[in-house]
């Protein structure tokens, strides 16, 4: 084989893998599963990463967040493969409008949160973060389960994208991650 077929031959196998698997910079995207195991609530918005350090003060009164965290949690799709993410939720007690007890609600059993992940390849250790927004409700009225609803997610760093994301606060939390 000549040389100038050999350099074609790898150059060919090159863009049949690029084609194939896609070129991509991120290993953030498709569907992600999230589990992990939930931290008590402390008073105060989360020290990071830095969206989760968001807690919008009441009219006329002081900022009254809580801190969730999720630490060490197990990730699973399809660029990730297996991975760990790093969450911390900020939730606004106060809903935003003074009107909120300490550690509970207001008009309602929903309260908003900002929400920052961490999340990293096993593969390769690459890191992602990422912003989250939405609200965690009362599964029911007598219900310790709380449910974040209308939540959003975008790729703040180490990558792009952006999606909804749903799931489960008890003892353990299950997440899932959905592109747009």
């Amino acid at each position: 084989m000549r040389k100038s077929g050999f350099v074609a031959t790898i150059a060919g196998v090159a863009l049949c893998a690029t084609l194939a698997f896609g070129k991509s910079t991120s290993f953030i995207g498709g569907r992600m599963k999230v589990t992990g195991t939930m931290s008590a609530p402390a008073a105060g918005p989360c020290p990071s990463p830095a969206y989760a350090q968001n807690c919008p003060p009441a009219p006329n009164t002081a900022p009254n967040c809580f801190c969730i965290q999720v630490t060490n949690a197990a990730v699973t799709g399809p660029r990730i493969g297996k991975g760990t993410a790093e969450l911390s939720f900020s939730q606004d007690a106060a809903n935003g409008n003074g009107a909120g007890s300490p550690g509970g609600g207001s008009q309602s059993s929903c309260w908003p949160v900002f929400a920052g992940g961490v999340f990293t390849d096993s593969k390769t250790g690459a890191q992602s973060t990422v912003n989250i927004g939405g609200s965690l409700c009362l599964a029911t009225p007598s219900s310790t389960t709380l449910v974040l609803e209308g939540g959003n997610y975008s790729v703040t760093s180490g990558g792009t994208g952006s999606g909804k994301v749903s799931g489960t606060f008890a003892d353990s939390v299950s997440l899932s991650f959905i592109p747009n």
